[in-house]
């Protein structure tokens, strides 16, 4: 929802080299689409000349950081043949996005033994904790469904800047035949508690974590502390 002179409900769809985005003064008002655009390209390549929609600018989430608009997508990354996560920023929510100088595209964390293998990091999304951390999350896959999983990366006060080395795995699918269904994290502040969910493709309602499963934190496995970006 915009502030000030912006203020209203958004939503954004996946639209070719551009975003598509669309605001309504009310949640459930007429909502007037107009395409965004994300310049320069930098790293990702155009949707042109790819029919099947694979180079598309992808999942798009705008938020407001810091009195301007921030906007996490996912594009095609020649360089390493996959999709990776881009940022960038704008003036207004619906004013022309450009990707932030200097930030390098975000990909999918690969195990050594999996170099080579196909891989994406999709959906991101934006969470700040009690204590003002900033954190990118996004779905992260590589080659076999054991490697899909919720990761989250420590970002800088202006919410574009990585801050921690490496990202760590927020949640992970548990059950058999899950492996590569979670995906588009939302971690979300309510009552007094934080609750992080993930879409199942499979049919199976979404899940949330800390308490629920299949989808739980994989503390054993990260040593990261439950519920440690929270």
């Amino acid at each position: 929802m915009g502030r000030g002179a912006a203020a209203g409900w958004y939503v954004y769809n996946t639209g070719g080299n551009s975003i598509l985005g669309a605001r309504a003064r009310s949640v459930a008002g007429r909502y007037r689409t107009q395409r965004v655009v994300l310049a320069p390209q930098a790293w990702f390549v155009s949707a042109a000349g790819s029919p099947d929609g694979s180079h598309d600018l992808w999942a798009p989430a705008v938020f407001s950081i810091g009195g301007r608009y921030v906007a996490y997508f996912s594009a095609w990354n020649p360089r390493r043949g996959e999709r990776c996560v881009g940022i960038a920023r704008a003036s207004g929510p619906l004013a022309g996005f450009r990707v932030v100088a200097g930030t390098r595209p975000i990909c999918a964390p690969r195990p050594a033994r999996d170099r080579g293998v196909s891989a994406e990091a999709v959906d991101p999304s934006y969470y700040r904790n009690r204590s003002g951390q900033h954190f990118l999350l996004f779905k992260g896959s590589v080659g076999r469904p054991a490697h899909v999983a919720i990761w989250a990366y420590r970002m800088k006060k202006d919410a574009v800047t990585v801050a921690s080395r490496s990202p760590h795995v927020v949640l992970r699918a548990r059950a058999p035949g899950l492996g590569n269904t979670i995906e588009n994290p939302q971690l979300v502040r309510h009552g007094g508690s934080s609750t992080c969910s993930a879409r199942s493709t499979t049919g199976a309602a979404a899940a949330t974590a800390p308490t629920s499963t299949p989808l739980v934190p994989t503390a054993a496995s990260t040593g990261i502390r439950r519920r440690s970006i929270c």
